[in-house]
C-alpha cells in the first residue's frame, strides 16, 4: 500500500519522543511518523512530503510554540494540504486560539496535554477511518462522472478495474465477464505471476457468481492475504465478478471496505449496461450497413442486366426494321438530355432513357414483310403500321412497375399533345 505519514509538532522534543514511539506502536507498517519542532520546519516537511507522493492524513501540533503558534500553523497547513486532519494538543491553548483554529483551519479534534494515551491512539484510528472515507468518497465521485461517459466495453472495464484498484489501495485486480463474446482483465502492483490462475481465487469468485453476494476472505497461509469479491449485476443475474486482493497481513479488507466496492460495483454496473446497449447498437447499425451494401450492389447488377435486356430488345427491333435503324438511339440520346435540362430526378431520367430506346417495341407485332417492305405501304399496311403504338403500350401495360410513364409514352408517341389529352 501506498505510504502515509503522522506529522508531530512540537518544541519540546522530550513530547516529540512519547508521540513517536505511542504512533509507532500502534500504527505500524506503512505509516511514517515524523516531527517537526516548529512551525516552519513543519511546513517544510510538509512540502517534502507530498514531492514524495506520501499521503499525510494527520498533523498534530502543540499551540504554544516560540514564533509561529499551533492554530497559526493549522490554519497555515490548511492551504497546502486541504485534506489533512488537524490536531491541537496542547495545555495552554485559549479558548480564542482553539475556536480560530476550528474556523479557519477546520481542527477536527482538540486534545488537552497531558493526554490519555487511549484516548490519543483511538482519536487518529477514527481520524484515519473518516480521512480514508472521505478521500475514497471523493475519488468515487470522480470516478462515477468518467465511468458514465465511457461506452467502449474494453476502455470502461480497463478503467472500472484500475480505479477501484486505487480507491481500494489494493495489490492488484481480477475482471471477468461472462456475456459473449466473455472478457477478462487483470492488473497487478506486485512481480508476482498472474493470480487469476490462483486456486483460491478462483475459488472465491465461484462462490460469488453462485451465491451472487460479496465474499472477502482474510487468510495469511495463502498466496494472498486478503481478497474481497463481488458480482457484477445485470438485472438478478451476475454477468461477470471483480475480485481485490492485499499482499500484506497487516492491511486486511473490512466492511468498510466491502460497501465502498458495493457502490462502485453498483455504478459498474449500470455502465456496463450502457456501454453493452451502445456495442449492440454499434453491431446493428454495422448489420445495416452491410445490407445497405450488399443491396446497393445487388441493385447495380439488376440494372446491369436490365440494360442489357433493353439494349438486345432495340437491337431486335432494328432487324426487323431496317429502314430505321439507329433511330432509338437517337431519340433515346435526345430524351435524355431533354430530362436533364429540365432538372428531373436521377430515376425519372433512367426511366425516360429506357423508354427511348424501346418507344418502338409494340413494332414486334407487325409482320417484318411490311417492315422491311421497299416500295410504298398500301393503306391496309399504312393502318398496321399505326397500331404499334397501342400495341407498345399493351406491351407495357401489366408487365412493369414503372410507373405510367412508360404506358402513357407508348401510347402517345405519335400523337400531338392536343390529342393525347382527348385519348
Amino acid at each position: 500500500m501506498k505510504k502515509r505519514a503522522i506529522i508531530c509538532v512540537d518544541d519540546e522534543k522530550v513530547v516529540l519522543l512519547a508521540l513517536k514511539e505511542q504512533l509507532k506502536t500502534n500504527f505500524p507498517g506503512n505509516f511514517l511518523i515524523e516531527t517537526a519542532e516548529s512551525a516552519e520546519e513543519a511546513i517544510g516537511l510538509i512540502k517534502e512530503l507530498q514531492e514524495k507522493k506520501i499521503d499525510i492524513p494527520i498533523i498534530i501540533a502543540d499551540h504554544l510554540m516560540p514564533g509561529t503558534k499551533g492554530d497559526a500553523l493549522l490554519i497555515a497547513a490548511r492551504d497546502i494540504a486541504p485534506n489533512t486532519l488537524k490536531i491541537l494538543l496542547t495545555g495552554q491553548a485559549t479558548a480564542d486560539a482553539v475556536g480560530n483554529t476550528v474556523n479557519k483551519a477546520n481542527l477536527y479534534r482538540y486534545i488537552s496535554k497531558p493526554w490519555e494515551k487511549d484516548d490519543l491512539i483511538l482519536t487518529l484510528k477514527e481520524a484515519i477511518r473518516i480521512y480514508d472515507r472521505e478521500k475514497q468518497l471523493a475519488r468515487i465521485n470522480v470516478m462515477s462522472r468518467k465511468v458514465n461517459s465511457l461506452l467502449n466495453m474494453d476502455e470502461l472495464l480497463d478503467f472500472l478495474l484500475n480505479e477501484s484498484i486505487h480507491i481500494l489501495e489494493a495489490d492488484g485486480g481480477y475482471l471477468f465477464m461472462r456475456f459473449f463474446p466473455p472478457r477478462s482483465k487483470e492488473f497487478t502492483k506486485s512481480t508476482s505471476a498472474e493470480i487469476s490462475s490462483d486456486d483460491y481465487l478462483k475459488s472465491i469468485c465461484s462462490e460469488v457468481l453462485s451465491k451472487l453476494k460479496m465474499v472477502y476472505r482474510n487468510d495469511h497461509d495463502k498466496s494472498v492475504k486478503s481478497v474481497i469479491a463481488v458480482p457484477i449485476k445485470r438485472g438478478e443475474k451476475a454477468e461477470g465478478v471483480i475480485s481485490f486482493w492485499r499482499n500484506h497481513e497487516d492491511t486486511p479488507f473490512t466492511a468498510d471496505d466491502g460497501r465502498i466496492i458495493e457502490i462502485l460495483m453498483a455504478q459498474g454496473s449500470s455502465a456496463i449496461e450502457n456501454a453493452f446497449l451502445f456495442e449492440e447498437q454499434k453491431k446493428t447499425e454495422n448489420q445495416l450497413r452491410n445490407n445497405k451494401s450488399e443491396l446497393e450492389k445487388y441493385l447495380d447488377q439488376l440494372r446491369t442486366i436490365v440494360d442489357a435486356i433493353i439494349q438486345a430488345m432495340s437491337m431486335i427491333l432494328e432487324k426487323r426494321d431496317p429502314y430505321t435503324a439507329g433511330h432509338q438511339r437517337r431519340v433515346s440520346v435526345l430524351a435524355e438530355a431533354i430530362a436533364a435540362e429540365m432538372d428531373l430526378p436521377k430515376d425519372s431520367i433512367e426511366a425516360v432513357k429506357f423508354a427511348s430506346i424501346i418507344h418502338d417495341i409494340g413494332k414486334i407485332s407487325i409482320p417484318a414483310e411490311i417492315l422491311s417492305k421497299p416500295g410504298k405501304l398500301d393503306e391496309m399496311e399504312f393502318i398496321l403500321i399505326k397500331q404499334h403504338a397501342k400495341a407498345g403500350y399493351e406491351i407495357w401495360r401489366f408487365r412493369l412497375s414503372c410507373g405510367s410513364c412508360l404506358k402513357t409514352w407508348d401510347i402517345g408517341h405519335h400523337l400531338q399533345p392536343a390529342k393525347m389529352e382527348q385519348d
